[in-house]
């Protein structure tokens, strides 16, 4: 399926702008992380490098890393995981009780 808007051109799953291929990353923030970073759910698209996830999620940087569980593609990760083209990332807080 081939897609034409505002200079974007979509073919199947490869974004491109302006001949320069574009990764999209799908981010999903869960509890206070959410709250802070302002959304649950989005795509981030990104110019054809791969970053990492402290680059996407900025307010988790100061958090103790035990106060946070990181997840790219389903798989444990951590914020210094670099993350590219079509990869589901997933940050959520430690819960606990009992």
């Amino acid at each position: 399926m081939l897609f034409f808007s505002r200079g974007f051109v979509i073919f199947s799953r490869f974004l491109f702008w302006e001949n320069n291929y574009v990764i999209v990353v799908k981010i999903r923030l869960l509890g206070w992380i959410a709250d802070k970073e302002g959304y649950r759910e989005k795509e981030i698209f990104l110019d054809g490098k791969k970053v990492k996830i402290r680059e996407l999620v900025p307010s988790v940087e100061i958090e103790p890393p035990d106060r946070i569980v990181v997840l790219v593609n389903h798989k444990g990760a951590t914020l210094d995981t670099e993350v590219g083209d079509d990869d589901y990332v997933a940050v959520l807080p430690v819960v606990g009780g009992g």
